[in-house]
């Protein structure tokens, strides 16, 4: 029985066990068969292919989320325990990353929500001014907070004298107003007379 290829084939499967970083399987004893051993090192060679795919897997995601694989100090782990520490490597990064999203996405709500809530005050405030203007009152706000920034100051100044010089104007005008309705009255009243002379 020519033993040739068998002992070639171990020879074989060993070389590829070593290749991935195992150590081959040694053969149970002198007795055992080597169709046995053959089929113990092909079941390790498959695990380990197995673990070699699912390595690269997980290095290639870790890629692709930008984190850099493990060190040498942790690739000198056995493969098994290689894979634990790249995969919690790759869901720490994944939470970190999914957490990251959630808190832009949460700050970006807060900010539209102030934004609305800041908009509809707006509007209130105008509607109400509009409302007191339509009463005939001048809207009082409160600028007591920035009432020291020198340009409120100058601005404040600015409606104080236009509303004294407008309040002026119109006092004129009503007594212009008067006046000339009494005259009109006194013109009126001397027609009035005539026409009776008249009659």
């Amino acid at each position: 029985d020519d033993h040739t290829p068998k002992r070639k084939l171990i020879s074989e499967l060993k070389e590829e066990i070593t290749d991935l970083g195992g150590i081959p399987v040694k053969r149970k004893h002198l007795l055992s068969s080597l169709q046995k051993w053959i089929d113990e090192l092909e079941a390790q060679l498959e695990k380990l292919k197995k673990i070699d795919a699912l390595k690269a897997e997980i290095l290639k995601e870790l890629e692709a989320l930008g984190e850099k694989p493990l060190s040498d100090e942790a690739k000198e782990l056995e493969a098994d325990e290689e894979i634990k520490a790249l995969r919690k490597l790759l869901e720490d990064v994944k939470a970190k990353k999914k957490e990251a999203e959630e808190k832009k996405k949460k700050e970006a709500k807060l900010a539209e929500e102030k934004k609305k809530k800041e908009a509809k005050i707006s509007v209130a405030i105008e509607m109400l001014k509009d409302e007191l203007a339509a009463l005939g009152v001048d809207p009082i706000i409160d600028t007591s907070d920035i009432d020291t920034d020198d340009q409120v100051k100058s601005l404040k100044k600015q409606i104080k004298d236009i509303k004294e010089k407008r309040k002026a104007e119109k006092a004129e005008a009503d007594k212009k107003a008067k006046e000339e309705a009494k005259a009109e009255e006194r013109k009126q009243t001397r027609l009035n007379a005539i026409e009776t002379v008249r009659k």
